[in-house]
């Protein structure tokens, strides 16, 4: 299939990053699995079909994925990113069986939701200490005084990181995540930057991990630092390279969503109003806002052979995104998918991934999500906008507000 002019023009455009929705519906009925020159990369949009890719590991690898974008860069660059070469060919997040196997069934038993259900009290207590500094009908940053802090926290104290340095992982998780921004290609800037970030956050981890010898702390650095039996098949590259992820992707996603949440709330005073009458509603809600707004908008992958996939040739070496923004509001998978229905019937969405490549994280971000809507809503009669020009993140690999500035009123 040959890229369309029209599609392409709009892709990667301020409409887009603002309001995908359109585009991805009309890329549903005309080309559901499409060619984008400008992406380098197939886009996949339907529901089922994003299933079926995702569900298919040894067709659709995450293994190469960064190779795929650092060989496009400039010969003359190579040596520099030689770097990111090496840490992305292995971890968790870069790898399928039986790689893959290993490390999950390692830190499954240290991220689960019993992980989210032990932490619930400590994230309550962190989120009424974000609440006590808001002043009633004063503006601030909903993303950069609560949305940040508060996920940041909470991968600070499960990996076992020391809560002051959570300002560097904002940096770090910028500059990494800018790697991955514009799909199937990458920038020679980001790749710099992406290069002495990463060889920063590497060098934290080796020290912490170094510092938890001997640790007998419940944290994943102590239990990763001091191996027993299910750990020691782990290589020293595997735990560095996995760390770093949960470091950089454990916190980013959830200020993402925690930013969509509070947006619809306040541009629906009647969701809040609901949800403050009907508190049983909010971890339902939670699932609802996940859905309707995908914080990862696109789950990547490589062909690794040759392919016939509904009805298109895929080559293999070729970039095959799964648009989970788009599959999300499917009308074949979800009624009314563009309305939120707070009510509506539990029914698994595609926000968190699929397979065996689902989010390790995510009970973690809908607890801080369930416990911010309850506290918020239950101290503030009042949610509203204090600037009504948003700024979104031009991110083909995150979704979300990069401020979002409120005033909250309490009775």
């Amino acid at each position: 299939m040959k890229s369309i002019p029209e599609i392409e023009d709009r892709l990667l455009s301020d409409e887009y990053f603002s309001d995908p929705y359109p585009l991805f519906a009309e890329l549903r009925n005309r080309a559901p699995v499409y060619w984008s020159d400008k992406l380098s990369s197939w886009l996949v949009t339907r529901c089922a079909d994003c299933e079926d890719m995702i569900g298919d590991s040894s067709t659709f690898s995450s293994y190469g994925r960064v190779a795929y974008l650092l060989d496009q860069l400039p010969d003359d660059m190579q040596e520099e990113i030689e770097p990111l070469r090496k840490h992305y060919a292995v971890g968790l997040a870069h790898s399928d069986p039986p790689m893959h196997t290993r490390l999950r069934n390692a830190l499954k038993e240290l991220i689960n939701p019993i992980t989210a259900r032990a932490r619930a009290e400590s994230i309550r207590e962190q989120v009424v200490g974000l609440i006590e500094r808001i002043e009633s009908g004063l503006r601030f940053d909903y993303i950069a005084d609560f949305a940040y802090p508060l996920p940041a926290t909470v991968v600070a104290d499960v990996l076992g990181a020391p809560r002051e340095d959570i300002g560097k992982f904002k940096a770090w998780a910028d500059d990494i995540a800018g790697l991955f921004e514009y799909g199937g290609k990458m920038s020679p800037d980001a790749a710099r930057n992406g290069v002495r970030s990463l060889s920063e956050i590497r060098k934290y981890v080796i020290d912490l991990l170094e510092l938890n010898n001997n640790s007998t702390a419940p944290t994943v650095v102590a239990a990763l630092a001091n191996p027993e039996d299910r750990f020691a098949a782990l290589s020293e590259q595997e735990i560095i390279s996995t760390l770093v992820t949960l470091f950089v992707a454990g916190h980013e996603t959830t200020t993402n969503h925690l930013g969509m949440v509070m947006k619809t709330l306040i541009d629906r005073p009647d969701l809040a109003a609901d949800l403050r009458e009907n508190p049983s509603l909010i971890q339902g809600a939670v699932r609802e806002f996940l859905r309707h707004e995908a914080v990862v908008p696109r789950a990547w992958r490589m062909a690794t052979r040759d392919v016939e996939f509904k009805g298109q040739t895929i080559r293999k070496g070729q970039m095959v995104m799964a648009m989970l923004g788009s599959a999300n509001r499917d009308p074949d998978a979800f009624d009314r998918p563009d309305s939120i229905d707070i009510r509506r019937p539990t029914k698994r969405n595609l926000t968190f991934g699929s397979g065996i490549h689902i989010c390790l994280g995510s009970p973690l971000a809908r607890t801080e999500s369930t416990i911010v809507i309850e506290e918020v809503l239950g101290r503030f009669d009042k949610l509203e906008h204090a600037d009504g020009n948003f700024a979104w993140r031009r991110d083909m690999a995150l979704r979300g507000l990069k401020a979002l500035p409120v005033k909250f009123r309490a009775a």
